[in-house]
């Protein structure tokens, strides 16, 4: 999910959904052709909204389709599309414009794409299946990893596990205020929160 402006984007399979973010009401949704798992949603400062299709299908295996759309104005156009992605599932927006990605394929692989679609600043964490990922100042990063049941803190090149013990933590969120970290569940169908240390 991202908020724009007074509009929620939800992700949902092969659609993108709109609400008005105050009262909930739908204010339309949008079908990406050919998608199979749009995934998650991130808001630029400009109003465009970034999403991910994970190029999966029901059962968790490849279907091709790996992409990063960007939605501007209510325009839908592709950012990058290919299996070169590697399943790509987090995203987020940096302070730079840049988008960075968090893949859910075993490699465990992070990037960042520029406007043209171009991957750049390719890090490999030392476990995979990446689902959320959080900026945070300095652009230091928050990422969930299945594999490693763990949020990392990633400054650079280095990763460091900040939380463990979470089974299939799924698309993060971040409380600055309280400095810590929501993290939703996906296969326990709960929420915890952790202190960020």
């Amino acid at each position: 999910m991202a908020i724009s402006g007074d509009t929620l984007y939800v992700t949902d399979i092969t659609v993108i959904r709109m609400f008005d973010r105050r009262t909930g009401a739908p204010k339309g949704s949008i079908t990406v052709p050919g998608s199979t798992f749009m995934n998650d949603a991130a808001a630029a400062p400009d109003g465009t909204v970034y999403v991910t299709d994970s190029g999966l299908k029901p059962d968790f295996s490849p279907s091709g389709t790996d992409a990063v759309y960007r939605l501007r104005n209510g325009a839908l156009s592709t950012v990058a599309k290919g299996t070169h992605l590697k399943q790509p599932n987090g995203v987020a927006v940096l302070p730079n414009g840049r988008v960075v990605v968090v893949t859910f394929s075993a490699t465990g692989e992070t990037y960042e794409l520029t406007t043209s679609g171009q991957q750049q600043q390719v890090r490999r964490l030392p476990q995979g299946q990446l689902d959320g990922v959080v900026v945070l100042a300095g652009q230091v990063l928050l990422v969930s990893s299945w594999a490693a049941s763990a949020v990392y803190r990633v400054t650079g090149s280095h990763a460091e596990v900040v939380i463990s013990n979470v089974q299939s933590p799924a698309d993060i969120g971040y409380d600055s205020r309280r400095e810590r970290v929501l993290i939703p569940l996906f296969q326990q169908n709960q929420v915890v929160i952790q202190p960020l240390r």
